[in-house]
């Protein structure tokens, strides 16, 4: 049985992104639970590069060294 953790909570087309995954995501972040709005700003990023990884993976450029050397520059 799944937990409420596993269940998708935002869906964008073929992206699902699960509770637990966010939750991780946002533990391991620079982010600040404390900050005022932190967790919306950080869902609106993690989206948009979750969004860039799907584009960059239907185009077939995921695994493109350029592409991996601009997406590391993106999020650092």
């Amino acid at each position: 049985k799944n937990s409420n953790k596993d269940r998708p909570v935002i869906t964008i087309g073929s992206v699902k992104v699960t509770k637990g995954e966010f939750e991780r995501a946002f533990a391991a972040s620079q982010f600040t639970q404390e900050a005022e709005g932190a967790k919306a700003v950080f869902l609106d990023i993690f989206l948009s590069r979750k969004l860039i990884l799907r584009e960059a993976e239907r185009l077939g450029i995921a695994k493109e060294p350029d592409f991996l050397d601009d997406v590391q520059l993106f999020w650092e």
